[in-house]
């Protein structure tokens, strides 16, 4: 809200000439019009395409930059620690729309209360695999997130899933 809108308000409620209430009334005003943020789970988060978009996210480029979030980072056992790198580089870059941060190996409680899933996180193509049989091991992780959010996400959560073979 701009300073000229807070003291048109503060002029309207008989409060001009008292710089205390102006700002009182401004940070009420702003705290009034904040959106609620917006969990998101990022699956692969650790990876190259998790590690490129968590950042887009958190800066406002996927919902807006007046889009409040709290990124929900999802990877498995093995990538704890570039996990947490990840989360710390988020925190280091500071942000304004990121209201916290949470990493997870276990994929039931990353997705408690997420309203938006981006799941980039899948087994990735080696050589001599065929399509299929990527796709058979994506499978039964993508159907293990799919029942994890089904458990535990907000009831209208919305979904995209990107993964091998899909953006090869």
């Amino acid at each position: 809200m701009a300073r000229s809108q807070v003291h048109a308000i503060a002029g309207a409620l008989g409060l001009i000439g008292s710089g205390v209430a102006i700002t009182v009334l401004g940070q009420y005003l702003v705290s009034w019009f904040e959106k609620k943020p917006l969990r998101i789970l990022v699956t692969g988060a650790a990876g190259q395409i998790g590690y490129a978009i968590a950042p887009m996210i958190a800066s406002g480029r996927m919902l807006g930059v007046d889009q409040p979030v709290i990124l929900h980072l999802l990877d498995i056992e093995p990538a704890k620690n570039a996990l947490e790198g990840v989360e710390m580089e988020l925190i280091d870059a500071a942000y304004p729309l990121l209201k916290g941060i949470h990493t997870f190996t276990d994929v039931e409680a990353a997705a408690k209360d997420v309203d938006i899933a981006v799941m980039v996180g899948g087994y990735p193509r080696k050589v001599g695999e065929e399509r299929k049989d990527v796709m058979a091991k994506n499978v039964s992780i993508y159907r293990s997130q799919a029942s994890a959010l089904a458990k535990n996400a907000s009831k209208d959560v919305k979904v995209v899933v990107v993964a091998n073979p899909a953006n090869t």
